[in-house]
């Protein structure tokens, strides 16, 4: 796979697809060389997103694309329905959360079964995704039809889901997938035995206990020791993925220099700007997605354990 990964992305930085280069286009791409990264966060979720919200068709037309206008129209439809993925995902996720906040059930419960009438079901598997990234829980996602309902599912560390589903396989009409992620449908009348059953067999599995999420780290790395020497060696080990994975530093006594502060849309993402307490003349900047609540305890300057991965970031040459 990295072999794969590594002549892609060569072949990928020179191509002269049109469709490809029409999506780095309308994702702002200004970069000399393309990473996985850019691959994960800008290419995949606009091809992604035409499958979830229109028809999968769309982004193979664009990646065949043999005209650049052609291929600029097309690059501009995706990009509306990524917008749209967007705001569904949002939407459903504050709707999905709030009926896990008000649910009695959910109190106690080691996983989370939501459903509702009106979700789009292109985007279910992101929002149980979401709701497992805010309760650390197995979560499904289930969209009504009246008589039936169909969703997806999305697994924390350690719970095989295909096996949790198995064992609820006479409530379920259809299931299918792999350890972390699941397609399912079962008739609404199934949905609390199904739910019921489906905490029943996570909290066997967990032994009753509510598990806590956590982060490897492979090395303690003080602010001094990014170097460019530093980002050579880590250069030597690209491209990352799984089971290669970019490493994760940890830095200890990390605390606001000036000019932390929060950015996006929603506010929600911190825009880093640090010192390590011991090194106050040495101020790095970062990024921190969904990490925004964290700006108030900076700004007062308390002092933070930092994980952190290492980028480079070219701006103006």
């Amino acid at each position: 796979n990295r072999i794969l990964a590594y002549h892609g992305l060569n072949q990928l930085q020179n191509t002269e697809r049109h469709g490809i280069r029409a999506m780095l286009n309308n994702a702002s791409f200004k970069k000399d060389q393309l990473t996985i990264t850019d691959v994960v966060f800008l290419l995949a979720p606009r091809i992604n997103a035409a499958g979830r919200i229109f028809s999968g068709k769309k982004a193979v037309d664009l990646l065949l694309s043999q005209n650049p206008e052609e291929a600029a129209t097309t690059a501009a439809a995706i990009e509306e329905f990524n917008t749209t993925r967007k705001t569904l995902d949002k939407g459903i996720t504050e709707e999905a959360l709030q009926k896990i906040d008000e649910d009695a059930f959910y109190q106690s419960a080691l996983s989370a079964v939501v459903y509702g009438e009106n979700w789009h079901k292109g985007v279910v598997g992101i929002v149980a995704a979401r709701i497992v990234e805010t309760h650390y829980k197995p979560s499904i996602v289930l969209v009504s039809d009246g008589e039936k309902m169909a969703g997806s599912a999305r697994s924390i560390a350690g719970i095989d889901l295909f096996e949790c589903l198995s064992e609820c396989e006479d409530l379920l009409e259809q299931f299918g997938g792999h350890t972390m992620a699941a397609g399912l449908s079962l008739k609404a009348a199934n949905f609390e035995s199904f739910r019921n059953r489906f905490d029943e067999v996570i909290r066997k599995k967990l032994n009753n206990i509510q598990p806590t999420p956590f982060m490897h780290y492979d090395a303690e790395l003080d602010f001094t020791d990014i170097r460019p020497k530093l980002m050579r060696i880590l250069k030597q080990f690209e491209p990352f993925g799984p089971e290669n994975m970019h490493p994760v530093f940890l830095a200890f006594n990390v605390e606001n220099n000036r000019f932390t502060r929060v950015v996006g849309d929603q506010k929600n993402h911190l825009k880093l700007h640090v010192h390590q307490q011991q090194l106050p003349s040495l101020a790095l900047d970062g990024i921190g997605f969904n990490l925004g609540h964290w700006n108030s305890d900076l700004q007062q300057q308390q002092t933070v354990d930092l994980l952190f991965s290492l980028e480079e970031n070219t701006w103006k040459n």
